[in-house]
C-alpha cells in the first residue's frame, strides 16, 4: 500500500505539534506531489507577514517542513497530472487539491497500488473516498 501525504498534515505537525502526522510516516511507501513543498512556503510566509510567527520560527518551521519533505517520494507535477486535474471529479474540489489528488491516481496507476490518503482537507479527503481511497483523517 502507498500513503499519500497531504500538506495539511504537514503544516498541522509544523505549526500546531499534530501528532497524526506519525500514523503516516509509518508506511513505508510514502509520497506527495512536489506541490507540497510550495503549499507549506506559502502558508508559512503567511504566517510571517500577518504576525502569528516572526523571522526565526519561519526558519524553524521552513526546516521542519524540508525534512519531511526531503523524506518523502515526490510525484512531479507534469502535463499528465495536470491534465488529470482538469478533467471531472466526483465532488467538489479546488485547484490545489485536485493536482494533489490527480498526483495520487496517476501514482497509483502506475505502481498499481492501492493507496491511503492522509490529509486535514475535508474537500480533498470526500473526493478521496469518493475515488475509493482510504482517508483515515477524514473524520478528525
Amino acid at each position: 500500500m502507498i500513503a499519500y501525504l497531504d500538506t495539511s498534515v504537514v503544516l498541522r505537525h509544523v505549526l500546531e505539534g499534530d501528532k497524526s502526522i506519525q500514523q503516516a510516516l509509518m508506511h513505508e511507501n510514502l509520497v506527495t506531489s512536489e506541490l507540497l513543498w510550495l503549499e507549506c512556503c506559502r502558508v508559512l510566509e503567511r504566517h510571517r507577514l500577518i504576525g502569528n510567527i516572526d523571522d526565526q520560527n519561519l526558519v524553524l518551521a521552513r526546516q521542519r517542513c524540508r525534512k519531511v519533505y526531503d523524506g518523502l517520494g515526490r510525484i512531479h507535477v507534469t502535463s499528465s497530472v495536470l491534465a488529470r486535474a482538469a478533467q471531472s471529479f466526483p465532488t467538489v474540489l479546488g485547484t490545489l487539491d485536485a493536482i494533489h489528488l490527480a498526483s495520487a491516481i496517476i501514482w497509483t496507476q502506475k505502481k498499481e497500488q492501492e493507496l491511503i490518503v492522509y490529509s486535514f482537507d475535508k474537500q480533498l479527503n470526500t473526493c478521496a473516498l469518493a475515488l475509493g481511497f482510504e482517508a483515515p483523517l477524514h473524520s478528525l
